[in-house]
């Protein structure tokens, strides 16, 4: 949403400075907008979008943590191939060298203790 709303802002700037304006005095967009509040739009959208990837990627560290800190290392290897590197559990089977109904077997389980540690990790936070 913001990256269409950038988008199109920086196609209305584009419009804008390459106008001919010896013979035309209007400094607005063809919405209206003044170059200077669209550029200020921008820059204000790259800062919202640069704030955007930087809690996605904190909260993917911290999902990354919580993973990791499961005691079974097929569970991490399972969760962490299909979460944090997007693998379907097929492409994980095949990996793995597992059968596919083993897979989504300890992918049950494995997101059984996951769902586990982080309700003991919220209810000491709350304490």
């Amino acid at each position: 949403m913001k990256k269409k709303e950038l988008e199109r802002l920086n196609e209305e700037i584009g419009y804008i400075s390459g106008m001919d304006y010896s013979s035309e005095p209007v400094r607005s967009s063809p919405n209206g907008d003044t170059l200077e509040r669209q550029i200020v739009r921008v820059a204000d959208l790259e800062a919202e979008i640069a704030e955007d990837i930087a809690d996605t990627a904190r909260h993917r560290a911290k999902i990354i943590d919580e993973i990791m800190s499961l005691g079974n290392t097929d569970y991490v290897q399972i969760l962490c191939m299909r979460y944090v590197d997007m693998l379907s559990l097929s492409d994980v089977a095949r990996k793995l060298n597992y059968s596919l109904d083993w897979v989504k077997h300890l992918h049950g389980r494995a997101l059984y203790e996951f769902g586990k540690s982080v309700l003991k990790d919220d209810t000491k936070k709350h304490l």
